[in-house]
């Protein structure tokens, strides 16, 4: 499961790491949306995937989808909250999500994602205490997603993604039985975006990463609330000071959407 997550850096640099191009449509209207601290579902978020139509088609670019993926075949966009992830052990089967699996498979770029453990050493009632997960040496986290288009009924079209995941590796277990399926070269990227790749092959980058350079500290609970933004929210906190575990939010400033 990963419900949260979050991008320091600008959306140029972003396009700069997937050698991707940036539309201009998307340019002027994603220009000061970056960075973002606390990602949730259902807000419009930056992805790589290939242009399918115009003298781009079949290069790398980057777009924004609404973070829950709506089926094709929807009537509405209801279903979104409860598509934000999925199972890459029965992707392939799932009316929602096959045929984005098969054919419109993207990169979701992160610098890490938040993650809540059940913490029962409390002297009150056990409460999940999130998590900030990332790599040790600050390098982009990359997530495989799946890319839909949904078409309503005034002919307006949404572009939405669902995030993959997998069962955790050891360390991850530690949070949470669950964690995103993250693709963590050049060549990984290619393969899932590639539209010649076989079933097999992109399940067999379905696995969960096992690199020495996870690294996860315990964080303000003012991430839980969606309204909340700002650097101070990846910032570890000391699990053992009870100023900590009731910090405030004051501090936060709110949180710009697309």
């Amino acid at each position: 499961m990963c419900g949260r997550y979050h991008i320091t850096r600008p959306l140029g640099a972003i396009a700069d790491l997937f050698d991707a191009s940036i539309p201009e449509e998307i340019r002027d209207a994603a220009a000061d949306v970056l960075p973002r601290y606390n990602i949730a579902p259902t807000q419009m978020v930056p992805i790589i995937r290939h242009e399918v139509e115009g003298p781009e088609r079949g290069q790398r670019i980057v777009d924004f989808a609404h973070w829950g993926l709506v089926p094709s075949w929807a009537k509405d966009t209801s279903l979104a909250p409860r598509m934000i992830n999925a199972r890459s052990e029965t992707v392939a089967e799932k009316p929602s999500f096959r045929g984005a699996f098969r054919h419109r498979r993207c990169l979701i770029p992160t610098c890490g994602f938040y993650e809540w453990k059940t913490d029962t050493t409390s002297a009150n009632k056990p409460f999940k205490q999130p998590y900030r997960v990332h790599f040790s040496d600050g390098r982009m986290m990359v997530m495989a997603g799946l890319f839909e288009v949904w078409q309503a009924a005034d002919g307006s079209a949404l572009g939405s993604c669902s995030m993959l995941t997998t069962a955790a590796s050891d360390a991850m277990r530690q949070l949470h039985p669950r964690m995103p399926v993250i693709l963590d070269s050049e060549d990984e990227w290619d393969a899932w975006l590639s539209t010649r790749a076989e079933p097999e092959l992109l399940h067999g980058l379905c696995q969960a990463y096992s690199g020495d350079d996870f690294a996860f500290h315990p964080v303000d609970r003012a991430v839980g609330q969606v309204r909340n933004e700002g650097a101070s929210l990846l910032q570890p906190i000391d699990l053992n000071s009870a100023s900590a575990l009731h910090a405030s939010a004051a501090n936060a400033s709110q949180g710009r959407l697309l």
